[in-house]
């Protein structure tokens, strides 16, 4: 899910070797309401996987589904 994600929506991009991050936590500083949009969708972001019985019920229904395509599991046996 975290190909959902989106720079400057949902977090503040980096380069890889941090070398910007002086300049971005002076930027956020300046422009704090831009700071709060990005805060505020990243919670709503992860507020959908905050379910634990949801996600328990995704996980075995991903497991199921790779059992039963790498042949684990007899498709008549569901």
């Amino acid at each position: 899910m975290e190909g959902r994600l989106q720079a400057g929506v949902h977090y503040v991009l980096l380069k890889d070797d941090f070398s910007d991050l002086e300049e971005k936590i002076d930027y956020y500083s300046t422009h704090a309401a831009e700071a709060r949009d990005i805060v505020q969708n990243a919670n709503r972001y992860v507020a959908q996987f905050r379910d634990r019985r949801r996600e328990r019920l995704i996980s075995l229904l991903v497991l199921q589904k790779y059992f039963l395509l790498s042949g684990q599991i007899p498709v008549g046996a569901l």
